[in-house]
């Protein structure tokens, strides 16, 4: 009981951090590669015009912090579904989660994130 609940846990996180990841990375090339900021300016302007960068800040003010959290929490999940006895296929769906849990970390630490909105 307790590994299918887990397993379950884990496909659901993988799911939020994945989908967050894309809609991060597709407003970033749509706000030109905005992130990471090399020249920090002050602060993250926002324009009433609701410009994809101002989406953007929103996402990373949000959910892209979130991902500092969920990220290693989806590696973990994906570590302990790897090491544990059971179907194969989920052996192949945690080495799968790890990867993507391992990309979102690294996007979140590579954009910088947390500095971005200081």
């Amino acid at each position: 009981m307790l590994a299918r609940l887990t397993f379950f846990v884990l496909l659901m996180l993988n799911a939020w951090t994945a989908l967050s990841v894309i809609r991060i990375e597709r407003l970033n090339a749509e706000a030109g590669l905005y992130l990471p900021r090399h020249i920090h300016d002050g602060k993250w302007r926002i324009s009433p015009d609701n410009t994809p960068c101002d989406r953007l800040r929103e996402l990373v003010n949000g959910i892209g912090l979130f991902q500092y959290l969920l990220a290693p929490l989806v590696i973990g999940l994906s570590a302990f579904v790897f090491v544990r006895k059971g179907p194969h296929t989920h052996h192949i769906v945690a080495i799968f989660t790890m990867a993507i849990g391992l990309a979102a970390l690294g996007l979140a630490f590579y954009r910088d994130y947390l500095s971005s909105l200081v």
